[in-house]
C-alpha cells in the first residue's frame, strides 16, 4: 500500500502527514486491521498471515486530522 496526504481535492501534496488504517474484512467474524500507517508517499507491505482465498472488503480510514480539509489518497494490492 502507498498513500500520501493531499490538500482538499487537489493534487498538491501536503507537508503535514496524516495517518490511516486499513481494515480487511472477510465476514462478520473474521477481520484484520493495520493501524497508524503514515500517508507520506512511502510504500508499506504488511501480512495478515495465511488465509484462504475468498472475497474480502477493504476499508481505508484516515485516523488523524492534522489539517482540516486534507485527505489521504493512495493505492494497494492484495496478494492471495
Amino acid at each position: 500500500m502507498k498513500a500520501d496526504t493531499y490538500y482538499g481535492n487537489s493534487s498538491k501534496v501536503f507537508s503535514n502527514k496524516d495517518t490511516y488504517k486499513v481494515h480487511l474484512r472477510k465476514n462478520w467474524l473474521t477481520s484484520y486491521s493495520i493501524h497508524n500507517i503514515t500517508a507520506n508517499g512511502s510504500t508499506y507491505s504488511r501480512s495478515f498471515g495465511e488465509e484462504a482465498k475468498a472475497t474480502y472488503t477493504i476499508g481505508v480510514i484516515k485516523t488523524s486530522n492534522k489539517t482540516a480539509g486534507a485527505h489521504v489518497r493512495g493505492s494497494g494490492t492484495i496478494i492471495q
